[in-house]
C-alpha cells in the first residue's frame, strides 16, 4: 500500500515537482496508505532520467502508439519483477518522452535499449517467416546434424540455428514429405522493434444454451454461440547492428475445437406439453507459447513448437493419407523458419542490381 501512495506522489512530482495541499488532503482519507514524507525513496541511488523518443516514433507510421514497442522491450530487457519489487522504480512513455525512475544499473539497460531504437537502424527490416506443420516429428532425425541448438525457456519448444544454405536444403526436404502442410510463407517489412501479428481464425458456430424467449408463441429458444478456431502469431524483432545479431520475441496461441457434445434439454411448451431443444457443449483444446530468441544475422532460426493442436480437419498420416472418418483431434509438429534478409534499402539495391542488363564488350 505504501508503494501505491509513493507512486501517486511520484506522479505529482513529475507533473509539477510538488504535491499540492489539496491533493495531499484528499489522499489522507486513508491514513494507512500515506506516509508523512513526500519524497521518493532513494535507498539504492535511484535517479530520474528522461529520454527523447521523437526520432524513433516520428518514423513509425504503422502504429498509433509506437511508444508501446519501447515499453514492451524495456520489460523484456529488465524483467517485469524489476518494476514491482524493491527498490522502488517506475517508468512512463508517450510519443515524445520516456521517463524512468530507477537505479543507475537499470538506467544503463534502458539507455542502451533506447539508443538502439532511436540511433540504431533507421530503415525498415525485412525478415522471411515460414510456418509449417508436419504430422510426425521424425523429421528431426535426419535434420539434427545440420542444426545447432540454442537455449529455450518453455518446455516442449526446441530451437536451432542453421546456415542459410542448409536451411534451404532442409525446408525443401520437408516440403517433399507427404505429411507436410505450409501455413504461413511471408516476407515481412517491419520497423525495428515494432510487432506484426498473423491471425488465421475460422468461426465455429454452435447451439450454446437455452433461454426464455419472452414471446407468447414460443417460450424457450436455443441461443447460438461462436468460437474462433485457429492461431494467432505475434512477432517483434530488434536488430543489434553492432553485434550483428537479431532478437525475436514470439507469442503464439492456438485454439482447436475437438468436438461438440450434443444435449437435449427438456423445456415446458404450451399447455402441459414439453419439448426438447438441442444444445452443444464444446470440447476445446488450446496451446500458448511466449519465447525470445537471439541468433546471428547471417544464419536462420528454426523453431519446433512440438506436437500441438491443429485447427481444422485432422492432418494426414505420416504417409500422406487423409482419414475423413477419423474422430481424433488433429495434432502435428509446428515448425517455423525465420531468416533475416537485411534492410529495405539493401534489398532494393540488390533487386535493382539484379535487373540491370549485362553490358557486352
Amino acid at each position: 500500500m505504501k508503494k501505491v501512495a509513493i507512486a501517486l506522489l511520484a506522479s505529482g512530482l513529475l507533473a509539477g515537482g510538488v504535491v499540492e495541499s489539496q491533493t495531499a488532503t484528499e489522499i489522507q482519507g486513508n491514513a494507512a496508505a500515506v506516509g508523512d514524507d513526500q519524497v521518493l525513496p532513494r535507498s539504492q541511488g535511484q535517479v530520474f532520467r528522461r529520454y527523447d523518443l521523437r526520432p524513433y516514433t516520428a518514423r513509425i507510421d504503422s502504429s498509433l502508439t509506437p511508444q508501446q514497442a519501447v515499453i514492451d522491450w524495456i520489460l523484456r530487457e529488465t524483467g517485469t519483477a524489476t518494476w514491482f519489487n524493491e527498490p522502488l522504480g517506475f517508468f512512463n512513455a508517450n510519443r515524445e518522452t520516456l521517463t524512468v525512475y530507477h537505479t543507475p544499473a537499470v538506467q544503463r539497460v534502458v539507455s542502451e535499449l533506447v539508443d538502439r531504437l532511436v540511433h540504431g537502424v533507421a530503415e525498415e527490416v525485412v525478415i522471411d517467416v515460414r510456418l509449417a506443420r508436419i504430422t510426425s516429428p521424425s523429421w528431426r532425425v535426419r535434420a539434427q546434424p545440420m542444426m545447432r541448438p540454442i537455449s529455450v525457456a518453455q518446455p516442449g519448444v526446441e530451437a536451432w540455428v542453421v546456415s542459410r544454405e542448409n536451411a534451404t536444403v532442409l525446408y525443401n526436404t520437408l516440403a517433399r514429405r507427404a505429411d507436410f502442410r505450409e501455413s504461413i510463407s511471408r516476407s515481412l517489412t517491419l520497423e525495428n522493434g515494432q510487432a506484426h501479428t498473423f491471425v488465421q481464425r475460422t468461426p465455429r458456430r454452435y447451439l450454446r444454451t437455452v433461454r426464455n424467449s419472452g414471446r407468447s408463441d414460443v417460450r424457450y429458444e436455443s441461443v447460438a454461440g461462436e468460437i474462433q478456431e485457429g492461431h494467432q502469431l505475434e512477432l517483434s524483432c530488434l536488430v543489434r547492428d553492432k553485434q550483428k545479431t537479431l532478437d525475436l520475441f514470439m507469442k503464439c496461441r492456438l485454439d482447436q475445437v475437438e468436438r461438440f457434445f450434443p444435449l437435449a434439454i427438456t423445456v415446458p411448451s404450451g399447455g402441459n406439453q414439453q419439448s426438447r431443444l438441442q444444445v452443444q457443449v464444446p470440447q476445446v483444446s488450446g496451446w500458448q507459447c511466449q519465447e525470445r530468441f537471439r541468433w546471428p544475422q547471417d544464419q536462420v532460426l528454426v523453431v519446433s513448437f512440438g506436437v500441438v493442436p491443429v485447427p481444422g480437419p485432422a492432418p494426414p498420416t505420416s504417409l500422406g493419407i487423409p482419414n475423413p472418418f477419423s474422430t481424433r483431434p488433429g495434432r502435428a509438429d509446428a515448425v517455423m523458419f525465420v531468416e533475416y534478409k537485411g534492410l529495405v534499402g539493401d534489398r532494393l539495391l540488390e533487386e535493382r542490381t539484379a535487373r540491370l542488363p549485362s553490358v557486352r564488350r
